[in-house]
């Protein structure tokens, strides 16, 4: 039998596939096994060699909208915002901040990982690393090669402001069981800095904000011009 339910402490992730084992009857009925939820339960046996689950780090050599990126909430132009070159993907600007802009978003597989993505900014664009629900529910931080910028709850924190007069710029983010943390680099990943603020998420799911949907990795170019991206790596921790 298949399920889906929420995780319990981890809502976050979105609603999940269960897999019950049942038995058939003599009389052509099924019949649940149930079992202790406290403790797994033997999967089917797969076939020898059978590989599931995908390697969500991406370095743009190919297109995987649709397999692992994905518009929140597209427009029926957005595509036209995306082009590939050189192992790189460019988001040509919508909107003028993450509240108003339809970023691109990743699904978290994980209860605690890290990301990283590279920015290089051009004209008047803004790009940023988030942590996105929905427009009214999202965290994270970016840069408009003048101030490197963080959103708490689909605001800006203004006062935390920092200046930032570069154009290209490494973003990392980090979800340790909910507790997220930003760290940025100006010299390729060379040498990192941390940002002062952090954030904690797990309020941030169907329970608050409806919707049935996931707290989803995402990257936002709003303003002005486009970004490139390059080198999007994630990792399990």
């Amino acid at each position: 039998m298949i399920y889906h339910a929420y995780e319990n402490g981890f809502r976050t992730l979105g609603r999940q596939t269960l897999l019950e084992p049942i038995e058939w009857t003599q009389d052509g009925w099924f019949k649940a096994m149930g079992g202790k939820l406290s403790t797994p339960i033997a999967k089917p046996t797969s076939s020898v060699g059978n590989q599931s689950g995908m390697a969500l780090s991406d370095d743009f050599s190919h297109n995987r909208f649709g397999n692992q990126w994905c518009f929140h909430n597209p427009g029926p132009i957005d595509m036209a915002r995306v082009s590939f070159a050189n192992t790189q993907l460019i988001l040509e600007a919508s909107g003028q901040s993450p509240a108003d802009s339809s970023p691109i978003t990743c699904v978290a597989v994980d209860r605690s990982y890290q990301v990283e993505i590279s920015l290089s900014l051009s004209a008047e664009a803004e790009a940023g690393l988030l942590l996105f629900y929905n427009h009214k529910a999202f965290v994270g931080f970016g840069a408009d090669g003048k101030v490197l910028k963080s959103f708490q709850y689909a605001e800006e924190q203004q006062w935390a402001r920092m200046g930032m007069p570069v154009r290209d710029i490494r973003l990392r983010l980090i979800n340790d069981n909910h507790v997220v943390t930003y760290e940025y680099s100006v010299d390729k990943g060379k040498s990192w800095q941390r940002h002062p603020t952090r954030m904690e998420v797990s309020g941030m799911n169907h329970n608050v904000f409806g919707g049935f949907l996931s707290l989803k990795i995402a990257i936002y170019c709003a303003g002005k011009g486009k970004v490139i991206l390059s080198n999007f790596s994630y990792r399990a921790i």
